[in-house]
């Protein structure tokens, strides 16, 4: 059963409704009925098995059987999903199609705690227009793909920001800007255990000679990861699952 999220302040009185997309999908995508039970995950990560007692015009509403703090009468709460123990955001350069939708939904699945859309030299698409719809669905996928894989917290969508804009932010343990002709990550990750970290993933046509070097003077470390040259929806998840795999052990 996937999860659904809520706001702990909808919980009143031992009771929650569900409303929205969420309601949509229930009643009308998975045919809830009443007496069916569900997870519910507030925005803390805090796990509750709830029961449907009611199924209305536009909201479901459950009766809400064990919490964090305690269980009801003949109820335990469900066990936390494993999370990766370490922050990794993902900064993905914007890709032409649907294809960065596949990027957000892949990179929820694997464990990125946060994702950021970046304009760079050799990016194809022209986001100035429409970057707020488009942020909007990101956001659904992120929120399908969390709920899908069981998420306790909800990985943020950023808004759409420049190459300038963030190889100057992010206070991260480690910065890695990803070219193919960098370090070794393999060996260097045996000498790091980062509590975070950022990745910086580029276009199809990679970074620049001038991105490279401004990344390079703004502390971020350019590191290959011994793979072949891939496509960059491909870089973009495959890259992260490694370093979670790395450093989240």
């Amino acid at each position: 059963m996937p999860n659904y999220f809520i706001a702990s302040s909808s919980i009143t009185g031992g009771s929650c409704s569900i409303t929205g997309d969420d309601f949509h999908h229930l009643a009308r995508v998975r045919r809830a009925a009443k007496g069916d039970n569900l997870i519910l995950v507030d925005e803390n990560g805090r796990r509750f098995s709830a029961q449907i007692t009611e199924i209305c015009a536009d909201k479901i509403i459950c009766s809400v059987e064990s919490s964090a703090t305690g269980c009801a009468k003949n109820a335990a709460p469900p066990d936390r999903m494993p999370q990766p123990p370490f922050e990794l955001c993902l900064y993905a350069a914007l890709l032409k199609g649907k294809k960065f939708d596949l990027v957000i939904r892949k990179a929820v699945e694997i464990g990125v705690s946060k994702i950021v859309p970046v304009i760079t030299e050799r990016c194809v698409p022209d986001y100035t227009e429409k970057s707020g719809a488009k942020n909007s669905r990101w956001r659904r996928i992120a929120l399908e793909a969390a709920k899908q894989s069981m998420r306790e917290h909800l990985p943020s969508v950023e808004e759409i920001c420049s190459f300038g804009e963030i190889i100057s932010a992010g206070a991260w343990d480690e910065r890695i800007i990803a070219h193919i002709r960098g370090a070794d990550f393999k060996a260097y990750a045996r000498s790091a255990k980062p509590k975070s970290a950022g990745i910086l993933i580029g276009p199809e046509g990679g970074f620049s000679s001038l991105e490279l070097e401004k990344a390079e003077r703004a502390g971020w470390r350019q590191l290959t990861f011994g793979f072949p040259q891939m496509r960059a929806e491909t870089a973009a998840v495959i890259i992260p699952a490694v370093i979670i795999h790395e450093w989240g052990n």
